[in-house]
């Protein structure tokens, strides 16, 4: 798999638990004024939940990062695998 970029979008519920809501390859001119206010949306549908059981209440956060691969399935295939402990 190529290198790519995610977008993860932070809320907090009332209890200050996060919710992590990520999006893989995200349109290259991400700024803050495209994303506040899908972010609003996401806080007053109230459809996200935290590992509180509880609705998100409040904007945290946003990031764009840049995701590399440095090993993957494929990579195991062709080298030798990894050996797994027994029992």
């Amino acid at each position: 798999m190529a290198d790519s970029k995610k977008l993860d979008l932070i809320f907090k519920d009332e209890k200050k638990a996060t919710k992590n809501i990520r999006i893989p390859n995200p349109r290259s001119d991400l700024d803050r004024q495209t994303v506040l206010p899908v972010m609003n949306k996401v806080v007053e549908s109230k459809i996200f939940l935290t590992k509180n059981d509880l609705p998100v209440t409040a904007i945290y956060g946003a990031k764009v990062t840049d995701v590399k691969e440095i090993l993957t399935q494929e990579d195991l295939e062709l080298d030798n695998p990894v050996e797994q402990p027994e029992g």
